[in-house]
């Protein structure tokens, strides 16, 4: 099995509909990027978040069946958090500011992709995270290893629910608690408010930074 990893920059176009005036160019983005990436954008789902709701903590399992939602088709899907069994299905998360992690195990081949922001993280997302995911593919915490994409830091984003702290250091936290080992948790280490390629919601609040663009991580097994 090979775990394959992307992550989008500022120079590859912003990676989210915000409305209809950018449906178009977003779309073209998207698959500008996927295939550049060697991934077939029919074979990708997008991780659709919505805000309109208290729970942020929903997770869903997805197969064949359920490719292309997003890309080839409207979004169906809106989940936190989506997870796979099968190999070539893409996971696609459009960000900027919150934490996209990539939770994976090699031993049933399986692939989770969450988005933990202020609202998940504060229902214990990342650990949920890793509850649903152990529980859907009979997994064991020492099987688990997990991916935290760059984020925004504590000195512009401090989570005052958590001691001012960054989004980083509490999901991090959370994943111990669900059993994952500290050496089994690998950062990008990348603050998206302070770094050029990447956009970033709350620089643009703050008139440092020109678009309200997102930029996204896609996660995809191979045999």
């Amino acid at each position: 099995m090979k775990l394959q990893i992307n992550t989008s920059v500022v120079s590859d176009g912003s990676m989210k509909i915000i409305d209809e005036e950018t449906r178009q160019s977003v779309m073209e983005n998207r698959d500008k990027y996927l295939k550049k990436n060697g991934i077939v954008p029919e074979n990708t789902i997008l991780v659709k978040i919505i805000y309109e709701t208290n729970d942020f903590c929903k997770y869903k399992a997805v197969e064949t069946k359920d490719r292309g939602d997003g890309f080839s088709r409207p979004s169906s899907i809106t989940a936190d958090a989506l997870c796979t069994d099968e190999y070539e299905t893409a996971l696609f998360l459009p960000i900027a500011d919150c934490i996209g992690a990539v939770i994976h195990s090699e031993r049933n081949h399986a692939l989770m992709v969450s988005h933990l922001g202020r609202h998940s993280i504060e229902q214990n997302g990342a650990f949920k995270s890793v509850q649903y995911f152990m529980e859907q593919y009979s997994l064991k915490p020492e099987d688990i290893s997990i991916w935290i994409s760059p984020s925004v830091g504590k000195a512009t984003y401090p989570l005052h629910n958590f001691n001012d702290q960054s989004l980083n250091e509490v999901a991090r936290k959370q994943f111990m608690q669900a059993g994952v080992k500290m050496n089994k948790i690998q950062d990008e280490g990348i603050d998206v408010a302070t770094h050029p390629d990447y956009y970033s919601h709350s620089s643009f609040l703050n008139g440092k930074q020109p678009d309200d663009g997102r930029f996204a991580i896609v996660a995809v097994l191979h045999k």
